[in-house]
C-alpha cells in the first residue's frame, strides 16, 4: 500500500537560497530511489522560509530503509544546519 509522507521545514533566513538549491537537487534523486514513487516540493507564499516535501512511498519500510542508509552515509548534517528547527515529517494513509 502507497503511503504519503510530508515534511516541513523552515530555512534560516540566511539559508533560504541554500535550501531551496538543496531542494532542487532532492527533486532530482529521490525520485530514482528504491520505492520512491513521487517527490514534490512547495513552498510558501506567505513565508518564502517554509517548505513541504509532499513525497508517495510504495510502503513506509521503503521510505524508512532509505533514511537508514542516510543516516548511516552521515545523515542530513549539512542541510540541517541551515535549518530553524527540526524537519516534522509525518505519514499519512489514504482515507
Amino acid at each position: 500500500m502507497s503511503i504519503t509522507l510530508l515534511v516541513t521545514l523552515v530555512a534560516k533566513p540566511e539559508s533560504i537560497a541554500e535550501i531551496a538549491r538543496t531542494l532542487e537537487e532532492v527533486k532530482s534523486y529521490l525520485p530514482k530511489v528504491d520505492g520512491c514513487e513521487s517527490v514534490r516540493i512547495c513552498r510558501g507564499l506567505d513565508d518564502p522560509a517554509l517548505f513541504t516535501l509532499i513525497e508517495s512511498w510504495s510502503s513506509r519500510a521503503k521510505h524508512e530503509t532509505y533514511q537508514r542508509g542516510v543516516a548511516e552515509a552521515g545523515g542530513w548534517g549539512h542541510f540541517t544546519r541551515h535549518l530553524v528547527g527540526d524537519a516534522v515529517s509525518v505519514y499519512y494513509a489514504d482515507f
